[in-house]
């Protein structure tokens, strides 16, 4: 607990909430953790908090938990994920937790806890439904698997599968996708002829649209579920597209071969930016940190960096998701994690380890990868030779470590050299 790494401090958070507490000075000591200067630490104390076991005085326990949900010093997440723990320990009704809290935490953790919490369904569905119409695409990534817990008892319910007709109709990929993988067998029973309606619609209109590649996969399962021929029609659908990670796909259900086709000019413009810059300062709201391409090794994904930060691509866009002591990652414009540049381009896979400081690119599989890129906290060998390894933080680690969901990329200024 008082080691001074925070990595150390964060395993710690993860594994000792499943120690047998039997006092009030030992529980004491891991809510320290909680309130921990690094905002990695703290988040993972306080989403692991709900697996304490303390039956020796749960009316203290608890209390203590209130009280720190009223401290001013935690950030948004950690007093979100904090909120969750409490509701898991403590069984709170969704109208104890919306009546309490919800002028003191975000939206979206009330709508993961009632995503985990059905028992209140009449609540939660009067709660949610009047909410989807209004929500935006970010909105929508916390509501709709709320609104999805609640299938079994509302499947029937022509108000309730209204709104997830209109959802799957939308040009919002993540919610067409969340709600495509969510969906159970009574409610696509009950449904199948509109589902496949909407499923062709949704693929004829997004088939060579690579920001939908994911949600056309996804799409693509749910049709398994309705009808075997209906879904070897979708497959032969896609297999037409000009997306690649989408037919690659459809070949691959199709038992065909499959090779990425050259696309030259594409080629050209990534390699003649490839090694023109060596360094990058990202400017975060947090602070700046630096990366070291290394074009020697990855010179597509460096050029199509460097493209994409030149014409300012980048600025504003939020890290939308960060695993305390794994990754930060950014490069989504749309900040889902769904979006990319338009385009996809050839993984670059090399022998670089992805230790502390490494940078990564983001993918759906080999030669998918777009916009979107990581940094990592520790070593996770796991993504050697997985993942295209094409730069290094060689100054700005401690920005990087304090990196939360949510914060920004302010600017991307390239040099040649330092």
């Amino acid at each position: 607990v008082n080691t001074d790494s925070w990595r150390i401090r964060t395993e710690t958070a993860n594994s000792a909430c499943f120690y047998p507490f039997n006092s009030k000075d030992v529980i004491a000591t891991y809510l320290l953790l909680i309130l921990d200067k690094n905002t990695n630490v703290s988040r993972t104390a306080a989403t692991a908090l709900k697996n304490i076991k303390f039956a020796n005085d749960t009316k203290w326990f608890k209390n203590e938990i209130e009280l720190l949900l009223q401290t001013q010093t935690l950030t948004p997440n950690v007093k979100g994920e904090l909120l969750i723990s409490y509701a898991s320990l403590f069984n709170l009704t969704a109208e104890e937790i919306i009546e309490k809290y919800s002028e003191i935490v975000e939206t979206k953790f009330i709508y993961r806890i009632l995503s985990k919490n059905a028992d209140d369904w009449e609540f939660t569905f009067d709660y949610l439904k009047g909410r989807i119409d209004n929500s935006t695409e970010i909105e929508l990534l916390d509501l709709l698997p709320a609104y999805l817990a609640l299938q079994n008892k509302y499947y029937t319910d022509n108000e309730y599968v209204s709104h997830f007709l209109k959802v799957l109709k939308s040009n919002k990929p993540s919610s067409v996708s969340i709600i495509a993988d969510g969906l159970e067998l009574p409610i696509i029973k009950n449904h199948s002829n509109i589902l496949q309606e909407i499923i062709l619609e949704q693929i004829f209109r997004n088939k060579n649209n690579p920001q939908f590649a994911e949600t056309i996969i996804s799409l693509s399962n749910l049709s398994v579920k309705i009808d075997r021929s209906f879904y070897e029609s979708v497959i032969d659908i896609l297999s037409t597209s000009t997306v690649n990670s989408i037919k690659k796909y459809a070949y691959e259900k199709k038992g065909i071969e499959f090779s990425v086709p050259k696309d030259t000019s594409l080629f050209n413009k990534l390699w003649s930016l490839a090694f023109k810059y060596k360094y990058a300062e990202v400017a975060t709201n947090k602070g700046n940190f630096t990366i070291e391409l290394k074009p020697e090794f990855a010179p597509m994904t460096c050029g199509n960096f460097i493209s994409l930060a030149k014409k300012g691509f980048y600025d504003g866009v939020v890290f939308h998701r960060v695993v305390p002591n794994f990754v930060i990652q950014t490069g989504d414009t749309t900040n889902t994690g769904w979006g990319g540049p338009g385009y996809e381009i050839v993984s670059e896979f090399s022998p670089l380890r992805f230790d502390r400081s490494a940078v990564g690119i983001a993918s759906i599989g080999k030669d998918t990868e777009g916009s979107q890129w990581f940094v990592m906290h520790s070593l996770f060998p796991h993504l050697n030779g997985r993942y295209t390894n094409w730069a290094t933080v060689i100054e700005g680690m401690d920005i990087v470590d304090i990196i939360d969901e949510g914060d920004r990329v302010l600017k991307i200024k390239l040099f040649a050299e330092l």
